[in-house]
């Protein structure tokens, strides 16, 4: 991905990989999307370790604003037009 168009990989908000994290976000990706914010997916007592700590560190290493998601509250609602059901 970084070979083909690395000008078109700017981005705000880098949600962080989940699967395969000790490989994901690796430091050369992260200086060409530049983000200001990384999204992670982790739940409490979460058994498998996500995101890995290597991760973490690139990212704190980066100074990026990190916001998991254990930490937010989330909501949704149907998409417009719908019966009101998923």
């Amino acid at each position: 991905m970084v070979g083909l168009n690395p000008e078109l990989l700017e981005a705000e908000v880098l949600q962080v990989g989940h699967h395969r994290s000790q490989t994901s976000t690796d430091p050369e990706f992260l200086t060409l999307v530049s983000p200001a914010v990384a999204a992670y997916s982790a739940g409490a007592g979460n058994a498998y370790g996500h995101p890995n700590h290597e991760v973490l560190d690139r990212l704190v290493a980066a100074d990026l604003e990190l916001s998991a998601s254990i930490s937010m509250a989330a909501w949704s609602s149907p998409p417009t037009g719908s019966s009101g059901r998923w």
